[in-house]
């Protein structure tokens, strides 16, 4: 075939121009079912965390105890108080049937990632563990011996 011909040139324009439109429809079908794969990863996120949410129960503030219903529906319950280690809360969440995080875990894991972070190096969490566990105990005797003492 002679590439000089009229009908040749015309023949590749014709393929370049066809390969350019499927070039483009390619690209905006890419482009389409990415945005509608975000959204709806992101919907069906929004609802599972909704979900989770509604499973779950925390207690962020210490003299908020009163605020503590007597039933407990969660199915998680995430304590942020770790003095005193065992809460009314606690109590009735476990009373519920409810998985309780407790609030000196909660530090732990805290104090432990803030190590990592700051050092580059694995946190030595049953060591923190130990100690923070040690500590909760000696301050729950210091009590008890001093609400003794008062009585007296």
């Amino acid at each position: 075939m002679n590439t000089r011909s009229l009908r040749f040139c015309l023949i590749m324009w014709y393929a370049g121009l066809l390969s350019a439109v499927f070039i483009l429809f390619s690209v905006a079908t890419c482009q389409l079912l990415r945005h509608y794969l975000e959204h709806s990863l992101a919907d069906s996120l929004l609802r599972r965390a909704d979900q989770i949410a509604l499973s779950l129960l925390a207690d962020a503030d210490k003299t908020g105890e009163h605020y503590v219903i007597d039933e407990i529906k969660a199915r998680y319950v995430f304590e942020m108080i770790y003095d005193p280690p065992e809460t009314k809360l606690m109590k009735l969440a476990r009373a519920s049937g409810a998985e309780v995080i407790p609030g000196y875990e909660m530090f732990v894991h805290q104090a432990a990632r803030q190590f990592e972070i700051w050092t580059g190096k694995p946190a030595p969490w049953d060591e923190m563990l130990r100690v923070v566990t040690k500590v909760l105990e000696e301050r729950a005797a210091a009590k008890n011996s001093g609400n003794e003492a008062r009585k007296k």
